[in-house]
């Protein structure tokens, strides 16, 4: 198959578990869009959380962010796709949220807002690399879109509320785990899948011409959706047991694997 669109996760996926970019994994990115495929990173995480990868590739490159709730343009900027969450959604979101006690933070599309600044926000904020904006009610921003609400506290509670907040709102919005301890709600006209479709769309690429690489349950959807999906070695069973294939982990390159058995076709590595 001669594929024309690779698409992988960040965390878990492309990086290692020390939240490094091999240079081997690096100079296989390159040598992709050098071979004129597009390269798409698929993430959780806002802009700013992939211009490093922009820096990187150096070509305009269509990238999914805020889990398939926005599809931007590497380096021009420009928004291919933008699905926001309605407000009577985000309130209830945050009255729910508000009941259990949980951490909880609001992305737009450029600004990270919090109600306070504990050691969760304070962690995550040095994740995300954006400056929270305390705000003291939701209504202050009631003229802005909000893309992505993400609640932050032990794994077994958002375990917990994740199955509860699928009872009560799982047909209003797509509420899923990035990491065991975030659980994250976006519209559910944003999947990392329909981000995938919008691109295709876009670039004029067949699903079965895409290859798309991951490790989470945010995943689920692209790896389903491509016509390679791939599952990280690290990944769980469950995302295993969904994919074509299982690469190696990310701790062994697994990106750089496949990029090398299926992109550049050097065969088995």
């Amino acid at each position: 198959m001669n594929y024309k669109l690779i698409a992988t996760d960040v965390d878990g996926t492309l990086l290692n578990s020390n939240s490094v970019l091999t240079q081997a994994t690096i100079q296989g990115m390159k040598d992709v869009v050098d071979k004129g495929v597009l390269f798409t990173i698929s993430t959780g995480r806002p802009a700013a959380g992939v211009a490093k990868f922009a820096d990187i590739l150096d070509k305009d490159m269509p990238f999914i962010i805020f889990n398939g709730a926005v599809v931007v343009m590497s380096k021009s900027g420009h928004v291919l796709y933008r699905c926001g969450l309605d407000m009577h959604l985000v309130k209830k979101i945050i009255d729910f949220g508000k009941a259990l006690n949980t951490t909880m933070v609001i992305w737009s599309e450029s600004n990270l807002y919090a109600f306070e600044l504990n050691e969760r926000v304070l962690k995550y904020k040095s994740i995300s690399g954006v400056d929270p904006i305390l705000i003291k009610d939701i209504d202050e921003l009631k003229d802005e879109t909000i893309i992505k609400i993400l609640w932050n506290d032990e794994t077994e509670k958002i375990s917990e509320f994740q199955v509860d907040m699928q009872k009560k709102m799982g047909k209003e919005v797509n509420c899923h785990t990035s990491r065991p301890y975030y659980l994250e709600f976006v519209s559910l006209g944003a999947s990392k899948a329909i981000a995938l479709q919008k691109i295709e769309e876009k670039f004029g690429i067949k699903p079965d011409e895409t290859i798309a690489i991951g490790d989470g349950y945010n995943d689920i959807s692209m790896l389903q959706y491509a016509g390679l999906g791939v599952a990280m070695g690290n990944a769980p069973s469950e995302i295993k047991e969904i994919a074509d294939i299982t690469a190696p982990t990310n701790d062994n390159d697994g990106v750089l694997y496949i990029i090398k058995k299926y992109i550049l076709n050097d065969g088995v590595v």
